[in-house]
């Protein structure tokens, strides 16, 4: 089919759907819950955030009330705390002493008191308060002599007027309408409670002000503050970013409609070894404001999501499996773009990062662009670059206004790559750690291809993929791509994938497309190329330096739309062609498995494949909806995207990979080869 005749289908499709030839996903009345962060109310149950402007983590909690035994816990990761009442008798005093802020020793005990049940945070301000309802410079002394007297004292009447002194005192805006105490927040840059908190530390900094010389002036009731610290509290808070966070929760209020479900997606290991969860990006859901649906291993209907922040921020535009990101012991983390959404300018895009729960997610950290319009957060990956033994945040803006290194000219649109360093500090992080000139075109990927044990980083951009090495100077270092792989000059469209060490040859391999390569006819039918991995990689490789080829069968098919790898034990990777004929359906989209060891024997040098060689196909039957365009594997299984399908809501189809079987995910549409719903196991 010529071009002309594949971009009049496209733009026939929305008609075909409104004439209802398109049957399909459509969930409407869903939507999300609770709020952005903290620890809800639940009956019997104190809990809340522990924070200073970063969380406490690992802090010892005690609480101590009217009657009953004494309780402990420790604090998560994010600060967060809960406790359940047994026999105790409200009120209580909270205590939080050591664990770590940032990574850094914790020295300082910060108190707090609850007269009812629910969120209880534990901060610098709720300690102001308490020294100033007790009128003791060192709520650690009143805390350690709680007796029936000064239990008799916490009521809720004077807990108020002693946060109203604070306010009065501190004469700071944004404190006159969140109770420091009983406001949930999550302790991340951009939330309006933690930004009370660092502006706090902020200002103390910058005026020599110490937290014990605040105790003292705050434990006397007509409560005056060194002189200049509420200016400069509104100072140091107007330059932190500010906005809201994704809510967590049901379906309930949530519309998918026209939402483009597996515009973005991948899997995300459970508990139970050899089981994934689907994470599926509709970010035209609910007007644009976005989400990202989970689906439980084994069933076909999201049980959770979690919404964007507001009608057009896009989020779940792009998605990716972090690993660990923090350090932390056990944890696993995934991240979320919204490529419209406010960061540090309007429309600038912003990538949530979350730590892997039970029940979907808990939000972590806000990584945000600073450009309006420069799609921060277009793609995601992670990769341990500078070797110190933590995973770390890599995230493209294609339309940033920079300009790559050597370029004397004008950089409007050129884009960028940030790389922000994983560790304890990372929901702290507000700007990036390295930043890379110029843009990429499809995805980022990681992996080591120079044998050296160090991920380096693989960025597309237009025609070509640029490797950066890296190592514990990776900071210092990068700049100008140690090694540059030409796919084709002219072409755009790119996408690699890390595919490990595939020919035993000790070295990491890697697959680039170019959904634009011309074959030999001079025909556009889209190219994989096969680059091995060596100690001695550098300079720039042209096409021809690849070690195997694959082509596509017709013009203008995209192939190469995206790439996944099985699994190195299986050296099989799957190729999208999210144009190209599938069924008995003209550019409906096909996948592509090919084996780049057949007969157990690596492709040799030179090599050249076309889609005849193909192992196995998974086409659909159905219009062309960018079926292919995204590829994710877990475990069995892998995920495809079709974020056109039925009047633009999108399908995300879940497919076994020997079999073929599965279909659309959701309900709605079925299909693929075998039809019915496929379960991730």
């Amino acid at each position: 089919m010529n071009i002309s005749r594949k971009l009049a289908v496209k733009r026939a499709l929305a008609g075909l759907a409104a004439a209802g030839l398109v049957s399909g996903l459509l969930l409407a009345g869903c939507g999300g819950g609770g709020g952005g962060g903290g620890v809800a109310s639940v009956s019997s149950a104190l809990g809340g955030t522990a924070a200073v402007g970063s969380p406490i983590a690992g802090g010892t909690i005690n609480v101590s009330c009217a009657a009953g035994n004494a309780l402990t816990t420790t604090t998560g990761s994010m600060g967060d705390w809960q406790v359940s009442l047994s026999g105790q008798t409200l009120p209580c005093a909270v205590k939080v002493s050591g664990g770590t802020i940032n990574g850094e020793a914790n020295t300082t005990p910060y108190h707090s008191i609850a007269t009812a049940l629910g969120t209880v945070n534990i901060t610098p301000l709720t300690d102001l308060v308490v020294a100033n309802m007790a009128g003791e410079a060192t709520p650690g002394t009143w805390f350690s002599g709680l007796n029936p007297a000064k239990f008799a004292a916490i009521t809720q009447p004077n807990v108020d007027a002693a946060l109203n002194r604070v306010r009065i005192a501190l004469a700071f805006t944004p404190l006159n309408t969140i109770n420091p105490i009983t406001t949930a927040f999550t302790p991340i840059p951009g939330d309006s409670s933690d930004n009370m908190l660092a502006a706090l530390k902020e200002a103390e900094t910058n005026n020599s002000i110490t937290h014990a010389t605040l105790l003292a002036s705050a434990s006397i009731p007509a409560f005056t503050p060194p002189l200049g610290l509420g200016a400069a509290m509104a100072t140091a808070y107007a330059g932190l970013p500010n906005g809201g966070v994704p809510s967590s929760g049901s379906l309930t209020g949530m519309t998918l409609s026209l939402g483009r479900q597996g515009y973005a997606g991948g899997f995300m290991p459970t508990s139970t070894a050899g089981l994934f969860d689907l994470m599926v990006g509709a970010p035209g859901a609910t007007n644009n404001k976005g989400a990202l649906l989970i689906y439980k291993s084994g069933e076909t209907t999201p049980s959770s999501a979690i919404q964007g922040v507001a009608a057009g921020d896009y989020f779940g535009s792009s998605f990716a499996h972090l690993g660990n990101v923090t350090g932390s012991a056990g944890k696993s983390y995934f991240a979320v773009g919204a490529i419209h959404a406010t960061g540090n300018a309007p429309l600038s895009g912003a990538v949530y990062v979350y730590e892997r729960t039970a029940a979907g997610g808990a939000l972590v950290a806000v990584l945000r662009g600073n450009q309006a319009l420069d799609r921060f957060g277009y793609s995601v990956t992670s990769g341990d670059l500078n070797a110190d033994g933590i995973n770390d945040i890599v995230v493209s803006a294609p339309y940033t206004y920079t300009s790559e290194p050597g370029d004397t000219v004008s950089g409007f649109q050129s884009g960028a790559i940030y790389v922000y360093f994983g560790g304890a500090a990372l929901s702290a992080k507000i700007t990036p750690d390295v930043t890379i000139q110029g843009a990429t075109s499809s995805n980022l990927a990681t992996g080591d291809v120079n044998g050296d044990g160090i991920a380096d980083l693989l960025a597309p951009t237009f025609g070509k993929v640029r490797v950066f090495f890296g190592g514990a100077d990776f900071k210092a270092r990068v700049g100008i791509p140690d090694v540059v792989a030409n796919a084709e000059f002219t072409a755009g469209g790119n996408a690699v994938a890390y595919l490990g060490d595939v020919n035993g040859d000790g070295f990491g391999d890697v697959a680039v497309s170019s959904t634009g390569a011309k074959n030999a006819a001079n025909a556009i039918t889209g190219a994989v190329y096969i680059y091995r991995g060596s100690a001695t990689l550098s300079g720039t490789l042209a096409a021809t330096a690849a070690a195997a080829s694959i082509w596509g069968a017709s013009e203008f098919d995209k192939f190469g739309s995206s790439i996944a790898l099985v699994g190195e034990a299986t050296q099989d990777i799957l190729v999208g062609a999210s144009w190209a004929a599938g069924g008995t359906l003209a550019d409906s989209g096909n996948i592509y498995r090919f084996s780049l060891a057949p007969a157990a024997t690596p492709l040799a040098s030179g090599a050249t494949l076309t889609t005849a060689d193909a192992t196995q196909t998974y086409p659909i039957e159905m219009m062309s909806g960018e079926y292919g365009s995204n590829l994710a594997i877990g475990g069995t299984m892998f995920f495809a995207g079709a974020r056109l399908l039925d009047r633009e809501n999108g399908v995300a189809y879940l497919k076994d990979i020997d079999s073929g079987l599965g279909g659309g995910v959701g309900g709605g549409i079925g299909g693929g080869v075998g039809g019915g719903g496929g379960h991730v196991h």
